[in-house]
C-alpha cells in the first residue's frame, strides 16, 4: 500500500510522486508530489493543500472543503470532481478537465502500475487528443 513513483518528462524535467495509504487512522491519506520546481503535499484528515515553489520561495497553504453529502459515499476528492462534470454538462460550460487531460493522466497512472509490476522503467505514451 505504498509506492514512490519517479517520472522523467522529455523536458528534462523529473517529479516523484510518494504516496502511503497505511496508516492507523481512518481516511488519513497523505500524498506529495516533489517536483525539480516544487512540492505539494495533501493532507485529507487535516483538509489542506500545501505547496512550496523553490525557485520564487513561495509558499501556501489551501484549505480543502468537503462537498456535502454521505461521506461514506464516495471520496471527497472523487466526488467533488464529478460533481463538477456533471454541471459542466449541464450549463454547457468547459469542465475543468477535458479528455485530452483524462486520457493522460490515466495513460501515466496505467504505465506507473507496469512498471511497478514488470520492476522496470516504462515509457508514458504521448496523448495529445482523444478521437
Amino acid at each position: 500500500d505504498n509506492c514512490i513513483v519517479t517520472i522523467g518528462y522529455p523536458e528534462g524535467i523529473k517529479a516523484s510522486l510518494f504516496m502511503c495509504l497505511m496508516d492507523p487512522y481512518k481516511e488519513h491519506y497523505d500524498f506529495e508530489i516533489i517536483g525539480t520546481r516544487g512540492r505539494l503535499f495533501i493532507d485529507l484528515l487535516n483538509l489542506n493543500i500545501e505547496y512550496f515553489l523553490f525557485n520564487d520561495n513561495i509558499n501556501a497553504r489551501i484549505e480543502i472543503r468537503p462537498t456535502a453529502g454521505r461521506e461514506d459515499a464516495m471520496h471527497t476528492g472523487t466526488r467533488s470532481e464529478m460533481i463538477g462534470f456533471i454541471e459542466s454538462v449541464r450549463s454547457g460550460n468547459r469542465p475543468e478537465m477535458d479528455a485530452v487531460e483524462a486520457a493522460r493522466i490515466v495513460s501515466l497512472s496505467l504505465s506507473i502500475e507496469k512498471s511497478i509490476c514488470h520492476s522496470r522503467v516504462e515509457s508514458v505514451p504521448r496523448i495529445d487528443r482523444v478521437n
